[in-house]
């Protein structure tokens, strides 16, 4: 670019930051020096502040700008670093000014530069032109800058770029990597990545500093400068926050006086943009965004409310989420996780902390300066529970609305005491991420009766003596009615035990486990499995081949996928059938939450690389679906480490799927060799890399060979896989019936009222 006698058409887009800078001093410089010049803005505040002219002679780029990535430029300004934003805008608007003329374009950052002379060095030829912030090595002396500073901000200055057309690809991906980026994510480090890649030539600008950085003296005074690191209160000041910097201006008076020079073009305050309302997008804020955006952008949720072109926000803010238990406002709760402060302050804030926590939030707006807009609200799921009377009755208490395996079994205890005749009251704790699942009994906040028959997972224990000890516990009888899944207990769960009169377990296997730490009575409690219920759907709509043996593994990875151990079974088959086919046996591994767990998830993905006959699907199913999928399958594989009982067993069992499982743990209680294929185990300890497990214990490791083999006799002796599948379906049949198990249960409530009436 040269001025009218010999101009390169050439663009400069401005980006004027939120603030009180002045596009309008940059602008008139500009346009001094080269009197034809284009010049247009982008603007990178509040959208409801957006001036009418960004500066004489200005136009805005971005008035009808789409952000075609579809998170919503709302969005992006409440989730990604300010300046991240600012670039996310300028590069979608460089890139539409590149495809509408075929002319380059100098992008500068109003209160980041400065120009005293002709700006032709700017603009590009062929590819992109960068100011190359220092081209020297940084000794470990101390100063500032150093390679720390480089690596976090990057070699190339973000203040100043210039992109020809053929740079237009990059341009788009440049802007698609911001879009996606983190709160914390530095704005120059993310535009060296993003360029670093780019198929077009980076040219480095002459004539031009970063000051603060080039640690060697221009040959020439500069016509453009950075002035990005020096404080504008004290223009004579570098700030690298606080440290004593390696170049000082007094040392180069040519960009000494340069930068004095151009004082009235850069000079300007910057500012937090506020939500609609007045709410600043403070840290909590663009954190919970950037998550909300990560999380849609995985598919798993919905993009929050935009801030500013709809209602909701603040709403959503304030509404309880699942990391704080759908207990404790998002915004609050993500407030207590990052401050250490309100760690020590509140260190329950979700349990028996949570009126002080909640109390410190309406009033934070006093001490911290905040909008008292934000209201700490609590979860509308959390009732308080009435201590009405202590009748003779159960007050069952735990997962009772809740579409998971727990919520299953307690509804069953439910059933038995109804059908058995016994007073009963159910009271649904809240603290749980499961849908809400239907058929549900009668659901109360009362508590009337003189037992406490409790579910709730003995973790949670503690979160439940904090929810509601105060009413449950006074002078009533309780029960922990608990699963376990190994046969030692750490230290955690063995406190919880305290809180309960006598312990019941479901298998003998978890009541030993409990008799070894407690000398609290522990009672063997066997509450029947009804016959499960299948949809009725043929075999293609299921995920399965219809003319092949299909065996099958079926977990969630959230239930530790290190236990449920599906890289035996793999294993195993592939021992079975060492030469793939795409006609004969198959293993389906079916699982659930491989997004949570997906570290988990590639291991057996890679372990079934290469084979056509083993298929690793993820995908939630209805229980029906889930059902329909067990008994459609040929043979049901477990070479389970541990488990508590194995209700999926079971649940195949009824439904005539034959078995392959580990000979140890719950399932014993059910299976033996006539009903089930078992294979033999060694004890080994704990290997658990979720690290929910005590390493100090030991779980199975079942015999691959021999579960080889089994998997082999399935597919070649059909009248022995026939046997196995009536033998199982009779076992469970033989179960007693819903009102004995609840006789038996009211009786030992009335037994454990006794017992602790004579204590």
């Amino acid at each position: 670019m040269s001025d009218p006698a010999g101009v390169t058409s050439a663009r400069v887009c401005l980006i004027v930051p939120a603030g009180t800078f002045d596009a309008s001093q940059l602008a008139t410089h500009l346009i001094a020096r080269h009197p034809s010049l284009d010049v247009s803005a982008v603007w990178a505040g509040d959208p409801h502040l957006r001036p009418a002219e960004a500066a004489s002679g200005v136009r805005w780029a971005d008035l009808d700008l789409v952000e075609s990535v579809g998170i919503g430029w709302g969005r992006l300004l409440a989730g990604i670093a300010p300046q991240v934003y600012e670039w996310a805008r300028a590069a979608r608007s460089v890139a539409r000014m590149l495809r509408e003329r075929d002319e380059p374009v100098v992008v500068l950052r109003v209160g980041s530069v400065g120009v005293v002379g002709p700006i032709d060095d700017l603009v590009p030829n062929d590819g992109i032109k960068a100011l190359v912030r220092t081209r020297g090595r940084f000794p470990a002396d101390g100063l500032a800058p150093d390679v720390g500073d480089l690596a976090d901000r990057g070699r190339w200055s973000s203040a100043i770029l210039g992109f020809a057309p053929a740079a237009l690809c990059a341009v788009d991906d440049l802007a698609d990597m911001l879009a996606f980026s983190r709160p914390q994510d530095r704005v120059g480090s993310l535009i060296e990545l993003s360029l670093a890649g780019a198929q077009v030539p980076i040219e480095a600008i002459e004539r031009c500093v970063a000051v603060g950085w080039s640690t060697e003296r221009a040959s020439e005074p500069p016509v453009v400068v950075d002035v990005d690191d020096i404080d504008r209160s004290e223009p004579w000041h570098l700030a690298f926050g606080g440290r004593r910097p390696r170049v000082l201006l007094s040392e180069d008076p040519d960009v000494a006086q340069t930068v004095m020079a151009t004082l009235d073009q850069w000079s300007g305050v910057g500012c937090a943009v506020a939500l609609p309302g007045g709410i600043e997008i403070d840290t909590a804020v663009r954190t919970l965004m950037s998550e909300a955006i990560a999380a849609w952008a995985r598919g798993d949720d919905e993009l929050p409310p935009d801030p500013f072109t709809g209602s909701g926000l603040l709403e959503w803010l304030e509404a309880p989420s699942q990391r704080s238990g759908w207990e404790f406002g998002r915004y609050w709760y993500e407030e207590w996780v990052r401050r250490p402060d309100l760690h020590a302050a509140f260190p329950r804030p979700i349990g028996e902390d949570r009126d002080r926590f909640a109390a410190w939030a309406r009033q934070s707006w006093r001490s911290d300066g905040r909008s008292p807009l934000i209201k700490a609200r609590t979860g509308q799921s959390v009732s308080p529970w009435f201590d009405v009377d202590r009748r003779p009755g159960v007050n069952l208490v735990g997962y009772v609305a809740s579409d998971s395996g727990l919520g299953d079994f307690t509804r069953r205890l439910y059933s038995a005491l109804d059908a058995a005749g016994t007073p009963t009251n159910a009271l649904h704790y809240h603290r749980t991420a499961s849908p809400t699942a239907h058929d549900l009994p009668p659901l109360t906040s009362e508590l009337s009766y003189d037992t406490n028959l409790i579910t709730v997972h003995v973790d949670q224990m503690n979160q439940l003596a904090a929810d509601h000890g105060a009413q449950l516990f006074a002078d009533r009888v309780s029960i922990g009615s608990w699963f376990w899944e190994l046969s030692h207990l750490p230290p955690r769960i063995v406190a919880n035990i305290a809180m309960v009169d006598e312990v019941w377990a479901a298998t003998e296997f978890i009541a030993d486990a409990f008799r070894e730490v407690t000398d609290k009575p522990v009672h063997v409690v066997h509450v029947p499995v009804p016959e499960p219920e299948a949809a009725d759907r043929p075999r293609p709509e299921l995920g399965l081949e219809p003319d092949r043996f299909v065996f099958l593994v079926t977990l969630d990875h959230l239930s530790i996928t290190d236990r449920k151990n599906p890289l035996g079974a793999i294993h195993a088959f592939e021992r079975a059938f060492p030469a793939p086919s795409d006609h004969g046996p198959m293993l389906m591994v079916k699982t659930l939450n491989a997004r949570q767990r997906w570290s988990e998830h590639e291991q057996l993905q890679v372990a079934a690389a290469g084979r056509p006959d083993i298929e690793v699907v993820d995908r939630h199913m209805t229980r029906a679906d889930q059902m329909a999928l067990i008994a459609q399958s040929d043979c049901l594989i477990s070479l389970h480490r541990s488990e508590g009982l194995g209700l999926h067993l079971m649940e195949a069992m009824w439904l005539g799927t034959p078995v392959i499982a580990t000979r140890y743990s719950g399932n014993l209680e059910f299976m033996n060799d006539d009903n089930s294929a078992l294979v033999d185990a060694a004890l080994v300890p704990v290997s658990d890399r979720q690290g929910y497990y005590p390493t100090e214990a030991v779980w199975a490791d079942p015999n691959i060979d021999q579960a080889a083999e089994a998997i082999r006799r399935m597919v070649d002796d059909s009248e022995y896989r026939s046997s196995l599948a009536a033998a199982g379906r009779r076992s469970m049949m033989e179960q007693s019936s819903p009102a004995e198990a609840g006789r038996l249960i009211a009786e030992l409530c009335r037994q454990a009222g006794s017992n602790q009436r004579r204590a």
